[in-house]
């Protein structure tokens, strides 16, 4: 799009290619939509950045990120104790060392 829009732009007008930000991307799609009244890029563009927020935001629901399911978990639990506390794997207890209260020491014969 820069380069179709800097074809038909004067030298002292055309569009650099580094240091973008929001004003100059404004600039850029007035002076597009004035140059090329029925182009495309404009709305494949914008069907680009809905495609790639739906995939954002679906990624981030699949995830769990929105935390409607804890927060469901949570109150149907007695606390937060039952969802949080992991499994003891098997062979392993918890120390009775004073101090030491997260150590797991392995026990021969039992896996």
């Amino acid at each position: 799009m820069v380069e179709r829009v800097n074809e038909r732009l004067p030298k002292d007008q055309q569009f650099a290619p580094l240091w973008w930000y929001w004003s100059k991307n404004l600039r850029l799609w007035r002076e597009y939509k004035a140059l090329y009244p029925d182009g495309s890029l404009l709305r494949n563009l914008r069907a680009l950045g809905v495609l790639i927020f739906v995939c954002l935001f679906t990624g981030v629901w699949d995830f769990g990120f929105f935390a409607v399911t804890l927060l469901y978990t949570l109150l149907l639990c007695d606390g937060a104790d039952e969802i949080f506390t992991p499994a003891k794997p098997a062979g392993y207890e918890r120390s009775s060392l004073p101090g030491i209260s997260l150590a797991r020491h392995y026990q021969p014969g039992i896996l």
